[in-house]
Parts: structure tokens; sequence; C-alpha cells
């Protein structure tokens, strides 16, 4: 990505008026320091804000480098993070439970690219620390903590499609927003079967796209990266989701995959055992049961689950098998031939489970066995290192 000219002095200078205009008289900022890597694509400042007839505060100031970023562009939804960041988390602003699971957004200047957050201290610990580190208790218990945070997301956020384009409309009254899952079958599902081959289930993949498109109950704002290290871990045990970057209307099952399906988006992956898999789940559905009643009923969830981890099998394969078949490469901590084994599996095993997506399963089935075979030294996805020293049965989640 291309970088702008876009200097610590100026986000504070941004967020200094975005302030001022947000709350009661005139904003300070001192105390400035720089978050993050230089590399990355935001530039991240902790700083203390004063304003009139208040006590200092720290903040966090957070604006895009994107050179190409335009505010009144029609691609900006599609383009840039930013802009599904400041929907996502005016939505949530809305919110009064909001602040239990996410920070706060203060103040934003849209045209400059810049958001103001509450900070919610310095040091805070995230989810990486317990998978990679801890014990297994420690791993687990955080890891349910996870699971209820996106259960408070997907609950306080269900049936928001309307209201999310609403709120971009009066931001980016430009940008378009494309229809969910614009040309998947085409483009993603696809994919891995013309590399790979078989029998293509065009019915199967239309039953996917469909739940993809019309998710019926579960209809909420999908964070779409809820990673370890997008998770801060708060002092009373709560677990803070951060970074709204990727975050959209859509399947809220995309989220409360991420511990079946070996954590798809993040370099920290790795999986879990079954019997943790099937506790971290428990906590996810009793969360979001009063606002998804189906979240009460095995059957209906499990089924549910199982359509998304296969749109989440073909959407990895997508973006992952092309390059794995020339040669492998490592990200994080996985290579990306362990990961594609183990989307393969989860996806067969959690179909097979509840007796759907046959043709699909039969062939998914024939690719792992046709990579096993180029990949003969390539195992799948091991256990975080926090449960790598116990051992667990594997087959049942």
């Amino acid at each position: 990505m291309e970088f702008r000219l876009f200097t610590p002095e100026d986000a504070v200078a941004v967020a200094s008026a975005a302030l001022s205009r947000a709350g009661a008289g005139v904003a300070r900022i001192d105390g400035v320091r720089s978050v993050g890597e230089e590399t990355r694509r935001n530039l991240v400042l902790r700083a203390r804000a004063t304003q009139d007839g208040a006590g200092p505060r720290s903040i966090i100031i957070k604006a895009t480098r994107a050179a190409a970023y335009d505010a009144r562009a029609a691609n900006a939804y599609q383009a840039f993070g930013f802009v599904k960041e400041w929907a996502a988390t005016s939505i949530l602003a809305r919110h009064a439970s909001a602040p239990l699971f996410t920070p706060a957004l203060l103040a934003h200047d849209l045209e400059q690219g810049v958001l103001v957050y509450e900070d919610l201290g310095e040091n805070l610990p995230t989810l990486v620390g317990p998978l990679l580190h801890g014990t297994a208790t420690e791993a687990e218990q955080a890891l349910i903590a996870y699971a209820d945070a996106l259960a408070a997301l997907h609950g306080a956020t269900s049936g928001c499609r309307e209201s999310h384009s609403a709120i971009l409309r009066s931001g980016f009254p430009s940008a378009v927003i494309p229809p969910p899952a614009h040309r998947w079958i085409e483009s993603v599902a696809r994919a891995p079967h013309a590399l790979l081959g078989g029998d293509f289930p065009e019915d199967e993949a239309e039953l996917i796209l469909e739940h993809i498109r019309q998710p019926g109950c579960w209809q909420a704002l999908v964070h779409g990266d809820p990673c370890p290290d997008n998770v801060l871990h708060a002092g009373d045990g709560r677990a803070i989701l951060v970074d709204f970057e990727f975050a959209r209307p859509g399947h809220a099952l995309f989220d409360a995959a991420y511990w079946r399906m070996g954590f798809p988006t993040c370099w920290c992956a790795g999986t879990v055992p079954a019997d943790v898999m099937h506790r971290v789940g428990q906590a996810y559905r009793a969360g979001i049961v009063d606002v998804v009643p189906d979240a009460n009923s095995d059957d209906a969830f499990r089924r549910e689950s199982a359509i998304i981890d296969a749109a989440w099998l073909l959407d990895s394969l997508a973006w992952l098998l092309k390059g794995a078949l020339a040669e492998d490469g490592m990200w994080g901590r996985a290579t990306n031939r362990s990961r594609i084994m183990t989307y393969l599996r989860q996806a067969i095993h959690s179909a097979e489970a509840v007796g759907i997506l046959p043709r699909l399963r039969s062939l998914a089935t024939a690719w792992q066995e046709d990579l096993r075979c180029r990949w003969p030294d390539t195992m799948p996805l091991s256990d975080f290192p926090a449960f790598a020293r116990l051992s667990y049965d594997r087959s049942d989640t």
C-alpha cells in the first residue's frame, strides 16, 4: 500500500478539532506517543486529551495512511477499512452495552480519515498471551470471554443491515455498498474447483450462498477479523474487541467459526481441543440465545455452523490454494498448506456430523486426499501451546 504524507502532528491537530466539535469546549492534546509499527496501514497514537471543565483522559488516535483515501469515492466502502470501521463503531455507539466489549468512539473526521477512541489502558494483554504462553485453564477462560464478547456484539447489532446502510450514507453519501457475496459462486466457490477438479455441487453452493446473503435470525454486525491480537483482556476478565476494519452486516457465525476453523484470517493460527471447542461454543450460544432463539437448538446451531464452515473453506481455498500449490508459505506461526488441510478437515467433519452437503463433502474429501498425496509432509494445524501438553479427544465438536 502506498502511504500518504500524514504526520503524527497532522493527526493530533485533526483529532483535537474533532474532539472540540464533539464535546464541550476546546480540546487540548499532549503526551503523544506512537503505538504500533511504522509499516502498518494505520497511524495509531496514544495521547492525553483535556477539555474545558473536565480532567485529562487517555485517548487513542487512529488515522488511515492510505494514499488513495477519498471520502467522496464511490468505492470508499470496498476500498478503505477506515470507512468500515467508522460505520461499525458508529452503530455500536448507539448501544448502551457496547462499552462492555469495545472501546467508545469519541470523535471523528471522515474527510481526513481520523478516528478518536477512549483508551482502555496501556499494556492490556491480548488473547495471544493465554493461547501461546498460558495454561490450558487460562486459555480456555480467555476463549470463553472472547466468545462472550462476540455474542454481545452480535446480540447488540442483530438485524442491523438497514441501520448500517443509513449510517454509511450519512457519512459517506457517495459510497456504494455492493450486494452481499457478489459473484461469490463464480469468483470464490468455483476457484478451488478450477485448480483441483471434481464434480462441482452447484446446488449446494447455491444453498451456502443463500445463507450468506440471507442469514435470517443470524444477521448481525460481523467483526470480520476477530483474531487473538484484536482481542484485549480487561482486568475484570472481559474481552474487548478492537480493529473493526473488516466489519460488515452479515452472518454472525462467520465470527463464531474462528475457534473451529483455526482462526483463519490470523497470523496467530492454531486449533483448540474438541471439548474446549464445545464449551466455547456453548458460551457463545448462551450469550446470544435471547436474541437468536435458534442458538438454543443443537440441531439448528450445528447445521448453521456447518454451512458457514463450508463457506469459510471455500473462501479460504479461493484465497490461499493457488499460491500453496506452487510453494508453501509461512504466515505467522503456521504454513498455508497446514491451514488448508485444517479447513478441509473441519468443514468435512462439521457437515458430516449433521448429515448435510453430501456432494461438497465428497468433493472436499477428494481434494483432501489429492493434497495429502501432493504434500505428504504437511500436517493440519496443531493445538495452541496452552493445550499442546495435554491429551484430548478431537473426535467431537
